[in-house]
């Protein structure tokens, strides 16, 4: 952990990096420790001693390590667990800049997890409608964040279109595009025929959407309720069809 003021030793052996013993401040020596602690325990042990050690220590700078490392960095967050940690942390060190920073890169991630209500948002389709989350309010809703410059992306858009075919009256689809300039958003649109409100505002990883929206990878995609909450995040397009279907079956 980089403390300002502090001077740091680390000695270890390189091919076994999770023994290093980093020393020179006591932030430091408690996170070789808890690094050491978890040697050959599952997921579900680390998530539990890692909550512990934040809960037992929530203005070390140790702890802001662990919930990077072991809880922001995991590939299935709990996001709900996410922000009780960050509250205890934030209470106990209101001032800390660099913890300030941590929450607002994770805040969208956060706020916008399953089970919660879709985040406001306004916006204005390339066709210059108006959209925001009261617009898709008494429809199940798929939002799609992607781009035309990797072709895997906008390939799953394209399949995606095909698939959902059977769908596209019954939900409400909104396509948002990370491009840079609109043209070739509109160009791959109109040459696919990609159907529901697609949305392009040409600020990319700097867009309001993709902040309130917590994405960190391309493709990315969001599925809705008819009240607004969120009831999936990025899932496969099979398991989209069948929870689509599942959902639709249901409100027969």
């Amino acid at each position: 952990v980089a403390i300002p003021g502090k001077t740091i030793k680390i000695k270890g052996d390189a091919s076994n990096l999770l023994a290093t013993r980093i020393s020179g401040s006591k932030e430091n020596e408690e996170l070789s420790d808890f690094r050491r602690s978890i040697i050959k325990k599952t997921p579900a042990e680390i998530n539990a001693l890692g909550e512990e050690f934040i809960r037992n220590n929530p203005s070390s700078y140790a702890s802001m390590a662990i919930l990077e490392k072991y809880f922001l960095a995991n590939p299935k967050p709990n996001y709900a667990q996410l922000d009780t940690l960050f509250n205890i942390m934030m209470k106990a060190a209101p001032k800390r800049a660099s913890l300030q920073l941590l929450y607002q890169r994770s805040r969208g991630l956060i706020k916008c997890r399953v089970g919660a209500p879709l985040p406001s948002f306004n916006a204005v389709t390339i066709d210059s409608i108006k959209i925001s989350q009261a617009t898709l309010k008494d429809k199940y809703s798929l939002i799609t964040l992607w781009a035309t410059w990797n072709g895997d992306i906008y390939a799953s858009l394209r399949l995606q279109r095909q698939e959902l075919r059977p769908f596209l009256k019954k939900i409400n689809i909104v396509n948002i595009s990370l491009d840079a300039d609109t043209i070739e958003t509109k160009r791959f649109i109109r040459e696919d025929s990609i159907p529901g409100s697609n949305i392009c505002d040409r600020m990319s990883w700097q867009s309001p959407l993709v902040q309130s929206f917590g994405v960190r990878n391309l493709p990315s995609t969001i599925l809705v309720d008819k009240q607004g909450r969120i009831l999936a995040r990025d899932l496969e397009l099979d398991a989209i069809k069948e929870k689509l279907q599942e959902l639709l079956e249901t409100d027969k």
